[in-house]
């Protein structure tokens, strides 16, 4: 009978230990859960997840106003597609690239707002297995382009006239001589 007694307390200590580190885990959990969630709610970037054929499943406000809603219109997101927002093309390019086996693909590309406003952007895609589904990243880089533009214009132009300047006349010079103008 004191073996039995024993073995009970013992085997409820066991229990308990389980108990608490089943619970230490689940807080554990919890907690990492509200971490991504606020990295997810809080990034720069656009994070989005979506089908095969671009139709918005799920995104954090910065691709929402990158794609022009407001985080209020996330009841119109699923009615949107991704593949819509680029050039005809770009979207089946890049799921076909997922599909031939990369894991991963990205490349730079013009996106077109549902509020009219284009961004220049650098798309990062993966698949995501478990869900069936595509999981994406956007940075937006539509700033830098419109300097590297303005540079570019400074540098082949005489800031006084706003005529070409001698340098670029003679690149398009060299240019048209050796049959590329």
């Amino acid at each position: 009978i004191i073996t039995v007694f024993l073995f009970g307390l013992l085997n409820g200590r066991q229990l308990d230990n389980v108990h608490k580190q089943l619970i230490r885990s689940q807080t554990e959990a919890i907690n990492n859960l509200d971490q991504y969630r606020d990295l997810f709610k809080n990034a720069s970037e656009g994070i989005f997840r979506c089908t095969s054929t671009g139709k918005l499943l799920e995104a954090n406000p910065s691709m929402l106003r990158l794609i022009g809603l407001h985080e209020s219109d996330v009841r119109t997101l699923r009615r949107n597609s991704i593949r819509d927002l680029l050039k005809p093309g770009e979207w089946d390019a890049l799921v076909n690239r997922l599909n031939s086996g990369q894991l991963h693909t990205s490349g730079e590309f013009q996106l077109q707002g549902l509020d009219a406003v284009s961004h220049w952007i650098h798309l990062s895609l993966h698949i995501h297995a478990e869900h069936d589904d595509i999981e994406g990243i956007v940075v937006d880089f539509s700033e830098r382009r419109q300097l590297e533009n303005k540079l570019s214009i400074l540098a082949a132009h005489d800031p006084l006239t706003g005529l070409l300047n001698r340098r670029e006349l003679e690149r398009l010079l060299q240019e048209s001589i050796d049959g590329e103008g």
